[in-house]
C-alpha cells in the first residue's frame, strides 16, 4: 500500500474513534442535557428516517442487533415517550414502533450539538477548504459504498 493510503487509514481510524469516544458522546449529552445512549439514539434515527412504522423484526435486521436486544433498547424508549408500540391489527405478535415528536426534537438537539462540534473543528478552516473537504468526503463515501 502507497503511503497516502496508510495514512488515509490511520487517519480514518483517529476520526472513528474520536466520534465514537466517550468523551465526545458525554460531552454532546452534557450540551443537550439529555440521557440517551449511542444505542438507542441509533434506533430513533432510523426509526426517524422511515416513511412508515417498521416492525421490530425489521429494524433488528436493518440495525443488525439481536430482536431481544433491541426490544429491551425499544423498552426504554417507550418508557421515555420517545416511541410507541402498536400491535398488528392482523397478527397480534407483530408489533410496529413509532417514533413520537419528542424523538424528533431529541434527535434534532443531539444533530444540532454534533453540527457545532464539526463547525469549531473547522473554524479556522477557509470557506474553499470546507466545502473542498465536504465534496471529498461526500465522493469518499459515494464510492465506499459502491464496493462490492
Amino acid at each position: 500500500m502507497s503511503d497516502y493510503i496508510n495514512e488515509l487509514d490511520e487517519s480514518l481510524n483517529q476520526l472513528f474513534n474520536v466520534l465514537k469516544s466517550h468523551t465526545t458522546w458525554k460531552k454532546i449529552v452534557l450540551a443537550t442535557n439529555l440521557t440517551l445512549d449511542r444505542p438507542s439514539l441509533g434506533i430513533l434515527h432510523v426509526l426517524l428516517n422511515q416513511k412508515t412504522n417498521i416492525r421490530l423484526n425489521d429494524l433488528a435486521k436493518i440495525l443488525e442487533i439481536e430482536a431481544p436486544y433491541l426490544s429491551r433498547k425499544t423498552k426504554e424508549l417507550e418508557d421515555m415517550e420517545l416511541i410507541k408500540r402498536h400491535q398488528s391489527d392482523n397478527d397480534r405478535r407483530e408489533v410496529y414502533l413509532e417514533p413520537t415528536e419528542k424523538a424528533r426534537k431529541v434527535v434534532e438537539s443531539f444533530s444540532l450539538e454534533r453540527k457545532k462540534n464539526v463547525a469549531e473543528a473547522l473554524k479556522n478552516w477557509s470557506t474553499v477548504d470546507q466545502e473542498e473537504f465536504s465534496n471529498l468526503l461526500k465522493r469518499f463515501v459515494k464510492d465506499i459504498k459502491e464496493i462490492k
